[in-house]
């Protein structure tokens, strides 16, 4: 016989607000002790999309481009590096009736 087992919660009303009570007391305890110093990063972050294109290949739209991070110093503002993240080569799944596709030739 196989008798289920009632979660505190679930008995009334009431040990239902003490159950989220003591899950609110855990989330603030548990933000405490990970709390970290607020000091200002050296650098900031953007991610750009370069060399895009859309592309036809077998009655399919696909978006082409290369994905990048670039690293930009908050106090100067200059690039400090610029790294690729991606080649990107997707099926589109949106109405591409406005859009300039190229169709690439097969090699």
């Amino acid at each position: 016989m196989y008798i289920k087992r009632r979660l505190f919660c679930d008995i009334s009303p009431f040990t239902y607000k003490i159950s989220v009570a003591k899950c609110q007391i855990m989330r603030h305890i548990r933000n405490l002790l990970t709390r970290r110093a607020n000091k200002p990063l050296s650098c900031k972050y953007h991610i750009k999309v370069e060399d895009e294109f859309f592309s036809e290949e077998n009655g399919q739209v696909y978006r082409n481009g290369k994905i990048f991070r670039h690293c930009i110093d908050v106090k100067t503002g200059k690039l400090m590096s610029r790294e690729l993240i991606k080649t990107n080569h997707a099926l589109v799944m949106y109405d591409v009736s406005n859009i300039k596709v190229i169709e690439l030739e097969k090699s």
